[in-house]
């Protein structure tokens, strides 16, 4: 009996000190089981960083149950490509969401991409191009009240060339800005179309000249809408703009007629990163803000694990012992 229950024992410390078992078949070679048993550390054993998000619209607002829960999916899909591990994903309540990141060190990138909406639009400019980082609004929802600072990438005049994509066509009309010359109040552009077109979403290198850029495909039904517009607006800014901030002024040069494209600009290999991820996965039903960002330690979690310890060592040798004295060996 003492034997076995060393034998269990010795099992189970070399289960627990594995990162993987593999198991295989010495017949034929087949692999009969492969998995990852590496032990998952939560934020009380390893710290890391706790953040608390709420959703970014008036307290009498109502916010319905199954956009929040759309938003967390959005969150953790955008966290996990990434490549944060073992992060949770919790709903709090009717309008707030509990991210846990155990031992995360890029802070940065995730709270960057947390509170970002991440609504795509492309805005007809006409031949009067804005700034870009410049704050407009469109007559597709509402201009983003976010003043968290994101990482844009500071390009020139990037360019859409045929070989490119773009989101879904809202619109079978022709864009145009609302501004009447004397009149009061902002400029209201047209938004043409919006992310919700998009396919496929990857960040891809220029083989000329290695700079950083976004490449898309539209979805089938979308393809021919952007054909139709790109055909009528060569020689034309279409802004690329993302939660209402203008983060591109792409001049269309051909008609895109194949539903493929890139957005070129200056990007660094994060901020190509992390609007492909924003792309990719969608914009977020409901705007989040951070109200709350933690970091937590590991002192807890090591006093609790560390008393473990010793209550385990001290079970085992009274189980020995008495083992010992009833067996009498």
């Amino acid at each position: 009996m003492l034997g076995l229950i060393l034998l269990l024992t010795a099992l189970a410390i070399w289960v627990d000190s594995s990162q993987r078992i593999t198991i295989t078949n010495p017949l034929n070679s087949q692999t009969l089981v492969d998995r990852n048993v590496a032990t998952r550390l939560g934020l009380d054993l390893q710290g890391g960083l706790q953040v608390l998000l709420e959703a970014d619209l008036p307290a009498n607002t109502a916010i319905d149950a199954e956009a929040i829960a759309v938003a967390r999916t959005i969150i953790e899909n955008r966290t996990n490509a990434l490549g944060v591990s073992e992060n949770v994903i919790q709903v709090a309540g009717d309008r707030r969401i509990v991210g846990d990141f155990p031992g995360l060190e890029d802070s940065e990138a995730v709270l960057a991409i947390l509170q970002r909406t991440g609504l795509l639009e492309f805005v007809d400019m006409g031949t009067s191009p804005v700034e870009e980082g410049t704050i407009i609004q469109t007559d597709y929802g509402q201009t983003s009240t976010s003043t968290s600072e994101t990482s844009t990438p500071e390009s020139a005049t990037p360019t859409i060339t045929p070989t490119q994509a773009a989101p879904t066509p809202t619109s079978t009309g022709t864009p145009e800005s609302t501004a009447t010359p004397g009149a009061e109040g902002p400029i209201i552009y047209h938004t043409a179309m919006t992310g919700a077109a998009l396919k496929t979403v990857t960040v891809v290198r220029d083989p000329t000249t290695s700079a950083y850029e976004i490449s898309f495909v539209l979805k089938t039904d979308s393809a021919q809408l952007f054909s139709d517009y790109t055909g009528s607006h060569v020689d034309q800014y279409l802004a690329i703009v993302l939660d209402k901030e203008v983060i591109s002024v792409p001049i269309i040069k051909n008609q895109i007629s194949d539903g493929q494209g890139v957005i070129q600009g200056k990007f660094t290999s994060n901020s190509a990163n992390a609007l492909a991820i924003q792309l990719r996965y969608g914009s977020l039903p409901v705007p989040l803000k951070i109200v709350e960002t933690r970091i937590v330690g590991p002192t807890l979690g090591e006093d609790s694990l560390q008393k473990s310890l010793i209550a385990g060592i001290a079970g085992m040798i009274i189980v020995i012992m008495f083992m010992i004295l009833y067996y009498r060996l």
